[in-house]
């Protein structure tokens, strides 16, 4: 055979054997990534089998170092009207390394109603309480209220025309405080609303701060959403999705206390719609979430 072909079979030969290794290769470790060892969610052992979903998780860890979690719980309703809840609770770990979870005291619980008219006598719609998307705190230097949890509540119309709206106009940032995470928690306070008509009677005066009474940039705001909280260097920080109408946030605001959440004051935007030309193909903000990491405060975004 000529020295050629023999370069030839040869070449063919390497690339039929690259081919054959290669490829299962290439399989398996795509598998891998796609479904790494441990990825099986996380059952909370003692829990009740009625949550269809959850989701959500906000962590903090006491100063022994366990690790308490709020959550998003969606469970069906018990009562004839079939409403789907959703609720936060609190669970805490088994260990460090927050392979087991049980249920914990506490959280916000969701609940079937009528949604009241300013008369404070008729009925304006029928639904559902809901909550959702919380933000527990550890605030180590507040001594009454050391734990904090904040959620979104919203009310949730059975009848579909306007759901969104209404549940625009009465949503609320609430709020709850313990001296410890195991309980007992507070009664249940209506913390932020955008404006004094947000919502409106008989549900008005519940509520301790108007948000868009912080600064004039923020009158086009008609919700604040999906709170996330921390605390660093004696800073309560918060950030919030602001919705101007439709369904997707216009912009994350941050908003600080330095009285352990007696007072607020408006310190910026962080992001907008605006902003995520310069990220790539992004044109919808979903929501954001503060971390730290290596003693630095971080914002991470969903697009």
């Amino acid at each position: 055979m000529p020295w050629q072909y023999k370069i030839v079979v040869a070449v063919g030969v390497v690339f039929v054997l690259f081919v054959i290794l290669y490829v299962p290769f290439k399989i398996y470790t795509t598998r891998l990534v796609a479904a790494p060892p441990g990825a099986a969610p996380i059952r909370l052992s003692g829990a009740k089998e009625t949550s269809a979903s959850i989701l959500d998780p906000s962590l903090a860890a006491d100063a022994a170092g366990t690790v308490w979690m709020a959550y998003t719980s969606i469970e069906p309703s018990q009562s004839a009207r079939g409403e789907t809840l959703m609720h936060v609770k609190l669970a805490t770990s088994q260990g460090s390394t927050c392979d087991n979870w049980s249920p914990a005291q506490g959280g916000f619980q969701a609940k079937p109603d009528d949604l009241m008219a300013p008369d404070g006598q008729s009925v304006l719609r029928t639904g559902v309480w809901r909550i959702e998307t919380p933000a527990l705190v550890h605030d180590p230097d507040d001594i009454v209220h050391a734990w904090k949890l904040y959620a979104y509540k919203y009310f949730w119309a059975k009848d579909q025309p306007s759901t969104l709206q209404v549940a625009q106009h009465y949503g609320v940032i609430t709020y709850k405080y313990a001296q410890d995470p195991a309980g007992p928690w507070s009664t249940e306070q209506w913390l932020f609303s955008p404006a004094a008509d947000y919502p409106p009677p008989p549900y008005q005066q519940m509520i301790l701060l108007h948000l868009n009474d912080l600064d004039p940039s923020l009158k086009d705001v008609v919700a604040y959403t999906r709170p996330s909280a921390l605390y660093k260097d004696g800073a309560l920080i918060m950030t919030l999705s602001a919705f101007t109408g439709g369904t997707t946030p216009d912009r994350i605001i941050m908003v600080v206390s330095r009285d352990h959440g007696q007072s607020w004051r408006y310190v910026g935007t962080v992001l907008r719609t605006s902003d995520l030309q310069a990220l790539g193909a992004y044109t919808k903000l979903s929501g954001a979430t503060l971390m730290e990491a290596g003693g630095k405060v971080y914002l991470a975004s969903v697009l």
